[in-house]
């Protein structure tokens, strides 16, 4: 079962990664891969504005970003066709 707390642990835990990788003083690559490992919350509208707002920027530079979001989003508009099955 769904579990509130979890996931509210869960979405805390991501935030405080998200802002210590996102530091001025990180690497480009460092932040890129930060960016990267929250596509998929991207594509469920599942980050806060301030998370949201970076993926966003990054995306307008990123072509790789780009096509992986897209290849995700694909597969979540998938899924209710799988699940219909």
């Amino acid at each position: 079962p769904y579990d509130d707390a979890k996931a509210a642990g869960a979405a805390n835990e991501r935030d405080e990664t998200m802002d210590a990788t996102v530091d001025a003083g990180t690497t480009d690559e460092r932040q890129h891969e930060a960016i990267r490992e929250h596509l998929g919350a991207f594509a469920f509208g599942d980050l806060s504005p301030a998370e949201h707002a970076l993926v966003r920027d990054h995306l307008t530079t990123c072509a790789a970003c780009r096509e992986e979001l897209a290849d995700l989003q694909a597969a979540l508009a998938a899924l209710p066709l799988v699940l219909e099955e």
